[in-house]
């Protein structure tokens, strides 16, 4: 009864007086069925709570050394609290959607590592580009060069945009955010300079190959031979 009365929402706010529940009776075989209107307002939070945290405490094994309802609870129906127990528990991130998106999207976190910082105990006030996660993700695009891979060569990037935003409204700390800024100037720099490194190399291979012999290309792509071994000798 507790249950209901901390959830249900009658039609018209009234509750049926021909319930038998409320009258510490059973329903008649053929079942007594409640019309629940649909609702464009989910439950709040704090009526989720409640009533999880009452019917967890119905079904559990164990209360406290206590003795519980468990065995008092027809079989079909602790079947069914057990199921809507279990899928309840995600209908408060339902009910939050924006929120729960924003913080499976907000990788923010990635970046942040004060954590180890401090385990260096002052022997370091910073960590290098190389011990950072986006730049790690960038370089190892860079440096695999899977053609199919170097469309998301840039995603990695996008952590510090994260960063910045989470610098800036929830800590506001303008220094953090000078530093993430800083940091991404010195990786897009790398950045450009892997790249365009990797691209002179890729069009010298095309030239060199253009001015090589036919039947010498063909007997490179038949034995598979390395291209930059061939071209050097």
């Amino acid at each position: 009864m507790s249950v209901r009365d901390t959830c249900v929402d009658w039609i018209r706010g009234v509750e049926p007086t021909d319930d038998p529940a409320t009258k510490g009776k059973k329903d008649p075989e053929d079942g007594f069925f409640i019309k629940v209107p649909r609702r464009n307002v989910g439950p709040s939070s704090t009526q989720l709570y409640m009533v999880r945290t009452m019917l967890e405490s119905l079904t559990a094994e164990k209360s406290g050394g206590r003795r519980t309802l468990r065995r008092d609870i027809d079989d079909q129906h602790l079947v069914a609290i057990n199921n809507f127990h279990k899928q309840s528990f995600f209908w408060n991130y339902l009910l939050n959607l924006n929120q729960s998106l924003y913080n499976c999207c907000d990788l923010s976190q990635l970046w942040y590592r004060e954590f180890y910082l401090e385990m260096t105990m002052g022997k370091r006030i910073q960590f290098p580009i190389e011990m950072s996660v986006p730049w790690i993700l960038t370089d190892h695009i860079l440096e695999k060069k899977e053609a199919s891979m170097m469309e998301y060569v840039l995603y990695p990037l996008d952590l510090y945009n994260d960063s910045a935003h989470y610098a800036l409204t929830r800590f506001h700390k303008q220094f953090l955010y000078d530093e993430v800024e800083a940091e991404v100037n010195l990786c897009f720099d790398q950045f450009v300079y892997k790249m365009s490194d990797q691209v002179f190399e890729h069009y010298k291979h095309l030239a060199g190959r253009g001015e090589q012999d036919t039947n010498l290309q063909d007997l490179v792509d038949f034995t598979d031979v390395d291209f930059l071994l061939v071209s050097i000798l």
